[in-house]
């Protein structure tokens, strides 16, 4: 009887909730729908940021690396700028600018031939070397923007390769700032303003000063805007090596210690150890002290020797010998010499208007006008 009387209540309560259900079932679905749609607007949202962002973060990153590219070859050139400085051989006036292109740093050789010149931001390169003064001379390296060109102020980070490299700020447009470098460029008026940098401009630094860069070393060829770089300032010690291939030597006092070879040696000059000369000649006065040893003939105004000499021939207006005399021909206005060296002395012939001697000469066959003491 109960079970009867479920079968019977069952389809009524079907029937009286359906309605309601269906209602529920549409709400739920609408409302699911309308959650999709919030989350994809959100999706979208975030998407669109992500992208903006990467684009901004790739398009900072390819400016960085590019003036880091431009950097390097600024670096380049500034080195190139100090190498024309240090061997150049033209002149640099106080006050003026010398601007050049890579091409003619090529051409003076100071910059390496096929190194590309272009950059990668579309810059134009120039290198300008300004002599402030006497002692010092400025080297910029210049990556000017072409007119018209947006500007950003990207300033180069430091790296391999990359030295004293700095930006115009549109911030600071009086000074070239980068990693450890404050330049203030306010000083470059009347013929330097026309290379200085304007906004935007990526420039390497250089600076060249003659006290420090210049004047401490001694330079193998001549430098007209340094004249000095080959003049000594101290004692050249060669440590017991040979001064090699000298064309002429121009000396107030030569002072040899072991010995000299040479074929010609002209003016006043003072040797302490012997002598080995081609041929010698002295216009003014010789004082040696060792011995002499010529294998040519032997001229001097006035010689003192205080050692041994041999020579094919010996001619002087004064001599004064206190060893040995060892020579073909003796010719001399005047002789004075010791004993010893007098008895030792052997010559094809003398001839000279007087000959002293502290003792008595010893001689096999002499033959003179006159002859006091013998």
């Amino acid at each position: 009887m109960l079970k009867l009387l479920t079968d019977r209540v069952k389809p009524i309560v079907r029937q009286a909730i359906a309605p309601r259900q269906g209602a529920l079932l549409r709400e739920r679905a609408r409302q699911r729908g309308g959650f999709s749609l919030i989350e994809t607007a959100l999706v979208l949202m975030l998407a669109i940021v992500v992208s903006t962002q990467l684009i901004q973060i790739s398009s900072a990153y390819a400016r960085q690396r590019a003036a880091e590219l431009d950097a390097r070859y600024l670096s380049d050139l500034a080195q190139a700028g100090r190498n024309l400085v240090l061997g150049q051989a033209q002149s640099l006036t106080i006050g003026q600018a010398l601007v050049l292109t890579p091409t003619q740093l090529e051409a003076f050789g100071v910059l390496d031939a096929g190194v590309s010149a272009q950059s990668a931001t579309g810059r134009n390169y120039s290198v300008a070397a300004l002599r402030r003064s006497d002692n010092e001379v400025v080297i910029l390296a210049r990556g000017a923007l072409p007119a018209g060109e947006t500007a950003f102020m990207t300033i180069p980070k430091g790296g391999e390769g990359v030295e004293r490299v700095g930006l115009i700020h549109s911030q600071a447009p009086g000074f070239l700032r980068g990693i450890s470098l404050n330049y203030d460029l306010s000083w470059m008026t009347g013929g330097f303003a026309t290379a200085k940098p304007a906004v935007g401009d990526l420039v390497a630094l250089d600076v060249v000063r003659r006290d420090q860069s210049i004047l401490p070393y001694l330079h193998r060829t001549e430098n007209v805007l340094f004249p000095e770089l080959n003049r000594m300032e101290t004692d050249l010690d060669m440590g017991g090596h040979n001064v090699d291939n000298i064309a002429s030597l121009d000396a107030v006092q030569i002072n040899i210690a072991q010995g000299l070879e040479a074929t010609t040696l002209t003016g006043a000059s003072e040797i302490t150890g012997a002598l080995q000369a081609g041929g010698l000649s002295v216009s003014g006065t010789a004082q040696f002290i060792g011995d002499v040893a010529v294998v040519g003939g032997m001229s001097a105004g006035s010689a003192n020797i205080a050692g041994d000499v041999s020579a094919s021939s010996l001619e002087a207006n004064t001599a004064q010998i206190t060893g040995d005399i060892t020579s073909s021909i003796v010719s001399a206005n005047t002789i004075t010499a010791a004993t010893a060296g007098l008895r030792h002395l052997e010559s094809d012939l003398i001839t000279a208007r007087q000959i002293t001697s502290s003792g008595r000469g010893d001689f096999q066959s002499l033959s003179t006008g006159s002859c006091t003491g013998c």
